[in-house]
């Protein structure tokens, strides 16, 4: 028997690698960075996953301010030594200089989905807002403190450049085992868990890099990230199976019906 349902959860993951390899597949020629990317660069930047890079908080940080870093990574600009990136580009830190008080936030939003609306209406200030604040899936206390170690130890996961690179990186650091010849070794439910999570993640990302690149409209990507941070508090919490799949059905015929290119 246990070994019947081990293999069930075997293949259910493999099914959901399947699919958010599919997904990467059907974005077509849309870019792996956005503009903020080549713009980093050409300011002597590097793109990267980073964290608590942001001018907002180092300056906060500079100013003798009591900051707190949530250890939350995300792909942004590391501007190097004396630098920070404001969004748009990397400028130089000087003492004495406060944040733009004149700057909007997304954490007033209510509701989910606004929120994720927001951020994607105001990418800057999304990228100073993700050094201060816990992402979204993580902001229940019941699981809030492992699932933002599990999104800091996998963050490095983001930057191989192979899809297969980063599948092994997300098995790695969800804590499941792979022997010498590829196969699978017994797994406890929550790496296995873990696993899904990191995939959906990166998935979400790819829909967020559609958007931005015309794609996908912002009405279609907020609905289609609100349901994979849906899934994901459901998966971290540790809710029923049966009732995971069945969110899963419902954004996969969404994703369909938007994208397309899954079988």
């Amino acid at each position: 028997m246990i070994k019947r349902v081990f293999v069930l959860s075997l293949i259910s993951l493999l099914l959901i690698s399947t699919f958010v390899i599919a997904a990467g597949s059907s974005s077509g020629n849309a870019p792996s960075s956005t503009d903020q990317s080549s713009v980093c660069q050409s300011s002597g930047g590097t793109w990267k996953m980073v964290g608590c890079n942001s001018c907002s908080y180092k300056r906060a940080v500079m100013n003798g301010e009591q900051v707190v870093c949530s250890g939350m990574v995300t792909r942004g600009c590391d501007c190097g030594t004396n630098k920070c990136w404001n969004g748009q580009a990397c400028e130089q830190l000087s003492e004495g200089i406060s944040a733009n008080p004149e700057l909007t936030t997304c954490e007033s939003k209510e509701s989910l989905r606004d929120r994720i609306r927001c951020r994607i209406e105001n990418p800057s200030v999304a990228y100073r807002e993700a050094y201060q604040s816990v992402e979204e899936a993580c902001r229940d206390d019941r699981y809030k403190e492992r699932c933002e170690k599990l999104y800091k130890a996998s963050s490095y996961c983001y930057n191989q450049e192979s899809s297969v690179e980063r599948k092994k990186c997300f098995l790695k650091e969800s804590g499941i085992n792979i022997n010498s010849g590829g196969v699978f070794r017994a797994a406890p439910t929550e790496a296995k868990r873990n696993y899904v999570v990191l995939l959906l993640y990166e998935l979400q990302e790819r829909i967020e890099e559609m958007q931005e690149a015309g794609s996908v409209t912002t009405d279609e990507a907020t609905s289609l990230i609100a349901k994979i941070v849906e899934i994901k508090k459901m998966i971290l919490a540790g809710e029923k199976r049966a009732d995971i799949a069945i969110k899963m059905r419902e954004f996969k015929e969404e994703y369909k019906s938007v994208i397309g290119g899954i079988e």
